[in-house]
């Protein structure tokens, strides 16, 4: 099977992650491809890849290169990734006769406009998304069928994160109680209350041997550097930027916090829990799935930067409770979120709409 991913994206965040780790997965067996917008995007892949402007959804000259690349690489199914591709993906799929699978992974509400009927139903064959809140909300368009919407949930690259998680980090730690929170600094991910939630720990705990790391960029980081500060916590919070491998700080780390308001189900998150960090998060997308409350993790309600606090608290306070949980948050991962099963779904789902 020949499949093109496509990627309009300015910025690397949890959606590319999630198709970094679809790509290589799926090249390993089949033939993959690669459209993409900014080279962040494409430096990180080795399968064959193609750069292209996707200026906006009828950009004549992205069409074009895409209507090329399906004919001379034959490609059965394309699946783009971004709103932006929806439509260019959907018209090129039309014209040459292919099937495209739009990926979804946060919650969309969908209007019933008559656009959003063309790129989500009529121009669209399937639709992947990780959690059933996404598929309820698209659901509540009339014009949607379930039948082509399809659960897939993210798989976790269990050895990729083993070998690279053996790697030094960069600069010497102090800190014998390590929270970790991972994510584009952006206002959806809320890193504030993340932010808020360790300060309020610190005042009541006067825990001086923890620490917060925040992994990421974006355009919330001067902001969120000046709440540090003005917060008095300065000394225990580390800003590392985007990197390109965390995971040496998730094996450090003891928690990890989530705080996004509207998610899939975070691959960051996944990935802190195979390495036994107990997880602390909002409840967005498919997040309930993967935490059980009280047993694996803590699930956020109402008043988050509390909930944090007092949670945050009783791990530092009770390590023998902490390591159960982080242990359950390991097993957790092996059995529900295998990327073996992610791309066995996907594979399926593929032939049985190029079957129809």
């Amino acid at each position: 099977m020949n499949i093109l991913f496509l990627n309009s994206a300015k910025n690397w965040g949890g959606n590319e992650n999630w198709i970094y780790l679809a790509i290589h997965t799926l090249a390993k067996e089949h033939k993959v491809y690669f459209a993409y917008r900014r080279e962040i995007a494409g430096e990180r892949f080795q399968v064959q890849k193609l750069q292209m402007p996707f200026l906006n959804e009828i950009d004549l000259y992205t069409i074009f290169r895409l209507l090329f690349l399906i004919v001379k690489y034959k490609i059965d199914v394309l699946i783009p990734t971004k709103p932006k591709e929806y439509f260019l993906a959907g018209v090129v799929a039309k014209l040459c006769r292919r099937k495209n699978v739009i990926r979804l992974g946060i919650v969309r509400e969908l209007n019933n406009s008559w656009i959003k009927n063309l790129v989500y139903n009529k121009l669209a064959d399937g639709i992947i998304v990780n959690a059933h809140s996404i598929k309820a909300a698209l659901l509540k368009s009339r014009f949607m069928k379930a039948e082509k919407i399809r659960l897939i949930y993210n798989g976790v690259n269990s050895d990729e994160i083993d070998s690279n998680a053996k790697f030094p980090i960069d600069r010497k730690l102090s800190f014998k109680f390590l929270v970790a929170s991972m994510g584009q600094l952006s206002k959806r991910k809320s890193m504030d209350v993340v932010i808020r939630g360790f300060a309020d720990f610190i005042t009541k705990s006067k825990a001086s041997d923890a620490g917060l790391v925040i992994i990421g960029r974006g355009e919330k980081l001067i902001e969120l550097q000046v709440l540090v500060q003005k917060l008095g916590i300065s000394r225990q919070v580390i800003f590392t930027g985007f990197l390109e491998n965390p995971f040496p700080y998730l094996k450090l780390s003891q928690v990890f916090i989530s705080t996004s308001m509207n998610e899939g189900i975070s691959n960051s998150l996944l990935e802190a829990m195979y390495l036994r960090n107990v997880p602390i998060s909002t409840s967005a997308g498919g997040t309930d799935y993967a935490i059980e409350h009280g047993a694996n993790g803590f699930l956020l309600h109402e008043n988050p930067v509390d909930e944090i606090s007092q949670y945050l608290f009783s791990l530092y306070k009770n390590e023998a409770v902490r390591e159960k949980m982080a242990e359950n948050a390991h097993q957790t991962i092996l059995k529900k979120f295998s990327l073996s099963t992610m791309k066995t779904e996907m594979i399926h789902y593929f032939q049985e709409l190029i079957q129809q």
